[in-house]
C-alpha cells in the first residue's frame, strides 16, 4: 500500500505567469470551475487503512478542521467508502476538495450558513496523476459526495481573446472568489494544466512594464490573499496554537511570503495587524 501522505495539490498561478509561456494554454479545452473561498484539504487512507484528512501543507490537518468535516452529515463515511472501493479495484485515491466552515470565509468575502465539502480533483495511484473531470464527477456521484460544477468549457486561440473572456467571466460572477481553469491531459505534470483567476489579484497582462535599475517596486499582496494564508496556518496548527503569537506569527509571515512569491508581489509591513484582526 502506497504512502499517500506526501501527495499534495499543486500550487496554481495565473495565466500570465504560466511557464514557459502563457501561450501553452491556447488550443486546450479549458474547464472553468468556480473557486470557493474555503480551505484546501485532502482525504486519503493511511497504511492501516484509517481515514486521514490533510491540509495544503500538513499530512494531518488540525483537529478544528477535522471537526468541521465531521460535522457534515455522512461526509466521512462516504469519503471512506469511496477510498476503500478504489482499493478493491487495485488503486488508491487522494480526494482533494474545498472545506467551507460555517461563518465568515477565510478571505471574508462571503458567509456560509453551514459547513460543506466540495470535491474538485482526485489523484489515483494507477496513473500517478489526477483523474479527468468526468471520472471525478462519476465517483463523487456514486458516493454521494458534492462535486465541483463546471461553469463552461472553452477553447481559445489568441491570448488577448482569452484575457477578454476571463475578464467577462469575473465580471459576470461577482458572488464567488474567482475561477480555477483546468485542462486535463496526461502530458502535463500531475495530469493537469491549471490556473486560477480571481477578482482581487492584479491582472499582470494589463500592467505596462517599465522596470528601472534597482529593486522592483512590487504591488502589495491583496488582503484576501493574506487572510487566506492566515487561514492555512489555522488549518495546520489549530485555533489554540494560533492564539500563541510566538507559534503563529512566524508561520503567518512564511505563508504570506509564499503567496507573495507566487503572485510576484510583496507583503505589507503591518502584517501583524492582520493577525490581530483575525484573532
Amino acid at each position: 500500500m502506497e504512502d499517500l501522505s506526501d501527495i499534495k495539490y499543486p500550487h496554481l498561478n495565473r495565466i500570465a505567469m504560466l511557464y514557459p509561456s502563457p501561450g501553452m494554454i491556447l488550443g486546450e479545452e479549458l474547464y472553468w470551475e468556480p473557486k470557493w473561498d474555503g480551505s484546501n484539504v485532502r482525504f486519503y487512507l493511511d497504511q492501516e487503512r484509517d481515514l486521514c484528512m490533510g491540509s495544503r501543507n500538513m499530512a494531518l490537518a488540525s483537529e478544528d478542521m477535522f471537526k468541521t468535516a465531521a460535522s457534515i452529515p455522512d461526509l466521512l463515511d462516504n469519503v471512506t467508502g469511496l477510498l476503500e472501493d478504489a482499493q478493491t479495484w487495485g488503486s488508491e485515491y487522494v480526494l482533494f476538495g474545498e472545506l467551507l466552515s460555517k461563518g465568515k470565509s477565510p478571505t471574508r468575502i462571503t458567509t456560509y450558513d453551514e459547513p460543506r465539502f466540495i470535491a474538485f480533483d482526485m489523484y489515483t495511484t494507477k496513473t500517478k496523476q489526477l483523474v479527468p473531470y468526468t471520472i471525478l464527477h462519476q465517483q463523487c456521484h456514486h458516493s454521494n459526495i458534492e462535486c465541483i460544477d463546471v461553469e463552461v468549457i472553452t477553447r481559445h486561440t489568441e491570448l488577448d481573446e482569452l484575457y477578454t473572456y476571463r475578464d467577462q467571466m469575473l465580471k459576470d460572477h461577482p458572488e464567488i472568489e474567482g475561477f480555477v481553469v483546468k485542462s486535463y491531459d496526461p502530458k502535463y505534470g500531475f495530469g493537469m494544466l491549471a490556473v486560477k483567476e480571481k477578482h482581487d489579484t492584479v491582472k499582470l497582462d494589463k500592467i505596462p512594464r517599465d522596470i528601472k535599475d534597482g529593486k522592483p517596486q512590487l504591488p502589495l499582496l491583496p488582503d484576501s490573499e493574506i487572510y487566506g494564508a492566515i487561514d492555512k496556518v489555522i488549518a495546520d496548527i489549530g485555533i489554540e496554537q494560533f492564539k500563541n503569537v510566538k507559534i503563529a506569527m512566524p508561520l503567518v509571515v512564511q505563508y504570506a511570503n509564499e503567496e507573495a512569491k507566487k503572485h510576484v508581489m510583496s507583503i505589507p509591513r503591518n502584517i501583524f495587524e492582520y493577525y490581530r484582526t483575525k484573532l
